[in-house]
C-alpha cells in the first residue's frame, strides 16, 4: 500500500520502531487513543511492552546490524506499511537508504543531511554557533586541555551517544583529565561543554515534511531519568523564537525535539537537537496539539485541523505501569536472549 491509496484513517498502516522504550509505548499508546490508525510496534526485544500494547508486533535486528535496511524493507512490504515513525536515533541515521529502498512508505522524520548533523553534537554545535542561534561554549577534548579553573565546572559527553548516556561533570582540569583517559571512548568521540544552570527544556517543533512549522510546544523538564518524568508545558516566548530560527536555518523538514537550558537571563542554549519525535510527545498530544497524528495525516494527504494553541503548565508525571500477557503470545524470535531479560 502507498499513501496515494489512503482515503480514510483505518486505510493507513503505521510502524512505530523502538517500542520498547518510554517514548515508543507513549507514541503507540496515543495513536491508539487518537486515530484510527493500525499501528504496527517494531522492537529488536521479544518482551519489549510497546509491542504487545500495539494492534500488531515485529522483531527486528538492532538498526546497527548489517542487514538491518533489508529487513525493514521486507517488513514493510508485507504488512503493507504506509508510514514509518522512526523514534531511534541509530534508525534515524538510515532513514535516507530506507526512502531510496522503500519509495511507497513515508517516512516522519528529518532529511538525512539534517539527521547527519544533529547526531554529531559537536558538529551540532558549531553550526549553530554559526548560525547565531545561542549555544554553550563548546570545545574537543584537546582544546578543552588548554582551559584554566576558572572555566570549570565543564560538562564531558560523547558526540554521538543519546539518552544522556555517558555525560559526566567534571570541577576541575585533573577531574576532566581523569575522565578522559578512564572513558572507553577515543578522544575524538568526546567534545566538551559549559556547564550551564537553569530551567531545561525539551521542545516539540511540530514540522511538516515540506518544513512548514505547525506548533511549537515548549515543555520544562523538571525531572529526567535519561528520559523525562516530569515535564510540564511552558508559554516561552525565546525559546519558541530559538527553536523557529533553527527551523529558518536549516530547514529539517520533520519533526524535531529541541532540548535547551535557560540561563540566568532567561537566554535558551540550545544544548542538544533529537532529529525525531520526543519520548514526551504525548504531553505535547494531551496539551492540544497532536503532533504525532497530525504530520502522519499531512505525510499521507489526510484532511487533520491545524493546531493553533496549546495548553499551557500541563504536567506530565510518569509512573511504571503493568501489561499482561499468556506464554503462547510472547514473540519467541529477536535479537536479545530471552534469557538476558
Amino acid at each position: 500500500m502507498t499513501s496515494n491509496n489512503v482515503s480514510t484513517e483505518e486505510d493507513v498502516t503505521v510502524l512505530v520502531t523502538g517500542s520498547g522504550g518510554t517514548g515508543g509505548i507513549a507514541t503507540i499508546k496515543s495513536l491508539k487513543k487518537t486515530t484510527d490508525f493500525n499501528v504496527i510496534g517494531a522492537d529488536m526485544n521479544p518482551k519489549a511492552v510497546g509491542l504487545y500494547v500495539a494492534d500488531d508486533k515485529i522483531v527486528v535486528p538492532p538498526a546497527t546490524a548489517d542487514e538491518w535496511v533489508d529487513i525493514i524493507c521486507g517488513y514493510l512490504d508485507k504488512y503493507e506499511v504506509d508510514v514509518v515513525v522512526p523514534l531511534i536515533d541509530e534508525e534515524v541515521s538510515q532513514i535516507e537508504e530506507l526512502r531510496t529502498t522503500a519509495s511507497d512508505t513515508v517516512f516522519v522524520a528529518p532529511n538525512g543531511s539534517f539527521v547527519e548533523t544533529c547526531l554529531d553534537k559537536y558538529r551540532l554545535m558549531t553550526e549553530l554557533d554559526k548560525a547565531d542561534i545561542t549555544v554553550p561554549k563548546t570545545w574537543t577534548v584537546s582544546a578543552a586541555a588548554n582551559l584554566g579553573e576558572a572555566e570549570f565546572p565543564l560538562v564531558l559527553k560523547p558526540r554521538t551517544e543519546r539518552g544522556g548516556r555517558g555525560v559526566e561533570i567534571v570541577k576541575s582540569p585533573n577531574e576532566l583529565n581523569e575522565a578522559i583517559t578512564t572513558t572507553s571512548r577515543q578522544p575524538d568521540e568526546l567534545l566538551v561543554q559549559e556547564y550551564l544552570e537553569g530551567a531545561e527544556f525539551t521542545t516539540s517543533v511540530v514540522c511538516t515534511n515540506e518544513n512548514s512549522v505547525l506548533s511549537v510546544v515548549p515543555k520544562e523538564a523538571i525531572r529526567k531519568d535519561r528520559s523525562t518524568v516530569h515535564g510540564v508545558t511552558r508559554e516561552a516566548p525565546e525559546v519558541s523564537d530559538s527553536c523557529h530560527q533553527i527551523i529558518d536555518q536549516f530547514s529539517p523538514s520533520g519533526p524535531i525535539n529541541v532540548q535547551q537550558i535557560c540561563d540566568d537571563n532567561g537566554v535558551p542554549h540550545v544544548i542538544e537537537i533529537n532529529p525525531r519525535f520526543s519520548s514526551s510527545a504525548c504531553l505535547t498530544v494531551a496539551a492540544g496539539v497532536d503532533e504525532l497524528a497530525v504530520l502522519i495525516k499531512d505525510a499521507v494527504d489526510l484532511p487533520y485541523n491545524t493546531p493553533s494553541s496549546f495548553e499551557s503548565d500541563l504536567h506530565m508525571l510518569r509512573y511504571t505501569d503493568q501489561h499482561f500477557i499468556k506464554d503462547k503470545d510472547i514473540l519467541a524470535d529477536g535479537s536479545v536472549d530471552l534469557k538476558e531479560i
